[in-house]
């Protein structure tokens, strides 16, 4: 919505796509024109990439925005896009393969001397790879999808008992959501049937992602009384505020 009214402020103007469930969507309504991409499902749709291609082609034009989620970290449709001397506007293809996987984004941070939590840089293969590696790390542990975004494929296991299932329910969901899924440690990832192990780390600076968030005071006090200095900016105002009043 926002990209759309400032085009239109600059009088340049824009093209929507979506799926048959979002045919009457606001978004649609606001573009100058509309084109259907395909079915409901994102994987037939939203993450259709040679549809939204063709949809591009057809319609003349220029440059596309890829919004966020779906397809806006994709290194294969910013390369299909820079091929079809469509202007994608984000990062280069050869960018988003250093960043867009966080296995390889842990890589390319750490050769560069930044700081990142501990976790494992590898694809982890089976539950047993990671039940070992989380025992190495110690727990709790972040199992995370190593492509996609917007939290998919990402789940917080503090022991043994429920890594099993955050396992295999973060490679369940990211393959859902990105066709491809990876998982991994405390920072690590992994691609189709892999996951990765990440740490929670409490005795450093404690980071929750916003998409997991933190939904209560009572976990922030518990970071706090776990040695945590620093709780990450996911959790609210109205939680963090809770939290210091009791």
């Amino acid at each position: 919505m926002r990209i759309i009214r400032a085009c239109r402020e600059m009088g340049i103007r824009t093209v929507a796509v979506y799926s048959e469930a979002d045919k009457e969507a606001l978004h649609t309504q606001l573009a100058d024109e509309a084109i259907c991409i395909g079915a409901a499902s994102s994987r037939d749709s939203y993450l259709n990439m040679e549809n939204i291609i063709s949809a591009t082609i057809v319609s003349g034009a220029e440059a596309i925005h890829p919004g966020f989620g779906f397809l806006s970290e994709n290194a294969r449709f910013a390369q299909l896009c820079e091929e079809c001397n469509i202007t994608f506007i984000g990062p280069s293809s050869q960018v988003m393969r250093c960043m867009g996987n966080k296995t390889e984004a842990r890589c390319t941070m750490e050769q560069a001397g930044v700081r990142v939590i501990p976790g494992w840089n590898k694809s982890i293969e089976t539950v047993e790879e990671c039940k070992e590696i989380a025992r190495e790390l110690t727990y709790p542990v972040i199992v995370k999808a190593a492509l996609g975004g917007g939290g998919k494929g990402m789940r917080t296991a503090f022991c043994e008992k429920e890594l099993e299932n955050a396992y295999f329910s973060a490679k369940k969901e990211a393959g859902a959501a990105f066709v491809k899924t990876s998982t991994g440690f405390s920072s690590g990832g992994a691609t189709a049937h892999h996951v990765a192990l990440m740490k929670k780390s409490v005795s450093e600076a404690v980071q929750v992602k916003a998409s997991g968030g933190i939904r209560d005071y009572k976990t922030v006090m518990e970071m706090i009384e776990a040695g945590a200095d620093r709780i990450g900016a996911s959790a609210s105002v109205a939680v963090m505020k809770e939290a210091e009043e009791k």
